[in-house]
């Protein structure tokens, strides 16, 4: 019993960065194409994506506080005002501060693992005439 307990104790942390990496890809793959959902705006659209994408682990208004949606210019200075999200931009899309607290963890002194993820791709430019989302 204790060796399944451990076994299962080392491998739901992997799997759940193995999701989240997977969310966060979503998330970048999604805002790429500059698409946004109903009333919301290109950030929120994508902090969704990853959010449904997170089978439940990030699920409620905490869960969405833990994503965090960024971008920056191809000089590496993070973008502010309405045009953050053109063309040539970079949009990083991250998971921080998610805790998971071990099974038995008496075997590592209760302190909780926390897990991150990021990704980010390059934003294209949109043909002329098109606008831009709001970011």
């Amino acid at each position: 019993m204790a060796m399944m307990i451990g076994i299962i104790d080392l491998a739901v942390p992997m799997f759940i960065k193995s999701t989240f990496t997977h969310a966060v890809r979503e998330g970048v793959r999604y805002g790429i194409t500059y698409r946004t959902q109903n009333g919301k705006t290109h950030s929120e659209s994508i902090r969704s994506v990853v959010q449904e994408a997170s089978l439940g682990f990030l699920a409620g208004d905490e869960g969405a506080s833990r994503i965090a949606v960024r971008f920056y210019t191809p000089s590496g200075v993070e973008a502010t005002g309405a045009d953050r999200n053109a063309g040539g931009n970079i949009v990083e899309v991250s998971i921080t501060g998610y805790q998971w607290n071990w099974i038995a963890p008496l075997w590592r002194s209760g302190v909780p693992i926390t897990i991150n993820a990021v990704s980010s791709d390059r934003l294209e430019v949109l043909p002329r005439g098109t606008a831009l989302p709001s970011p």
